[in-house]
């Protein structure tokens, strides 16, 4: 054997070896990714949602739509950014799900409402695409309560600062 051919071996040999090695090395098993990132997707708005699932939305940390709130009756759990104050048929008077006192004593519920108010101011929070403190605040009453009480709770929202009041009279639940 000629050196020349010698070395045609030696090169197709090497690169045979190679190829099989990188073959074998990289399609055996599948081997984790050095850096795996979690890119959180926001869920898009569904205007004909159910109440789970709109309730689900908002306690996923999601915004509604302006005016939405207005359009439907729903009764939304908790959110820290949503101030629901409901007026029960027994008169005792809900902060979303924290009882405020009753319609004889609303001075609870003003000094709560100022206090969320000055704790978003301290700590900036803002309406959306707008310079102003989140302080919108949505009453709901019960069609039975009377004219005159619902006009008490919403002197006494007003009192705290709120604004805007969006009033939304429809049957709550029990």
């Amino acid at each position: 054997m000629n050196l020349y051919n010698f070395r045609t071996f030696l090169v197709l040999f090497s690169c045979f070896f190679f190829v099989t090695f990188f073959t074998l090395y990289n399609f055996s098993e599948q081997k984790e990714p050095k850096h795996s990132f979690i890119v959180k997707v926001s869920k898009e708005f569904n205007p004909n949602f159910s109440d789970e699932e709109l309730s689900q939305y908002v306690a996923d940390g999601y915004e509604l739509p302006n005016g939405f709130l207005e359009k439907r009756n729903t009764f939304l759990h908790y959110s820290p950014m949503l101030l629901v104050v409901s007026v029960q048929k027994d008169g005792i008077i809900k902060l979303n799900v924290q009882n405020e006192g009753d319609l004889s004593n609303l001075q609870p519920l003003t000094n709560n409402l100022m206090n969320i108010f000055d704790e978003r101011e301290k700590n900036l929070v803002f309406e959306e695409e707008s310079n102003n403190i989140l302080k919108k605040v949505i009453i709901r009453s019960n069609r039975s309560i009377k004219y005159g009480d619902v006009v008490k709770v919403i002197d006494a929202v007003k009192s705290s600062g709120a604004k805007p009041i969006v009033l939304q009279i429809d049957d709550l639940p029990n």
